[in-house]
């Protein structure tokens, strides 16, 4: 969902350089990707709290991903697999809320491997927008 703010800012930024007519439909896709970001924030933080409602928003933002083939069909329709699974539903129902209740030292740490992973996508996303701002010099 960074991805979507990311792009929503870059059109603000880009609409300076056009004329009404693409400003107008550039300002319209920046509204809609603030939307998509705003819901995944959402989405986000309610399946981080195990919140069993944001699962059918998750669904939904996961179905209209399968759209972006073929890597986004991959991961959304692994995404959609993982939350209405049998294994989804037992960690978004009461009984898996009461364990993690039970056993408040249980934390989860992210490998390195992953965090390495993470901060590499972060710079490529920086990378690519410092690199069409200077080759585009806006």
């Amino acid at each position: 969902m960074a991805g979507w703010l990311i792009v929503s800012g870059a059109t603000f930024v880009i609409e300076d350089t056009i004329g009404p007519s693409e400003l107008t439909m550039g300002l319209a896709a920046a509204g809609v990707y603030l939307v998509i970001a705003t819901l995944g924030v959402y989405v986000g933080w309610g399946l981080k709290r195990l919140n069993s409602r944001v699962r059918i928003v998750a669904g939904v933002l996961s179905a209209l991903g399968l759209i972006a083939i073929p890597l986004g069909t991959l991961i959304n329709g692994f995404f959609l697999y993982l939350l209405f699974n049998r294994k989804g539903k037992m960690v978004f129902s009461d009984e898996y809320r009461d364990v993690i209740r039970q056993t408040p030292d249980m934390r989860y740490r992210a490998s390195w491997i992953v965090v390495a992973v993470l901060i590499g996508l972060i710079a490529l996303i920086i990378g690519g927008i410092a690199g069409y701002v200077i080759v585009f010099e806006i």
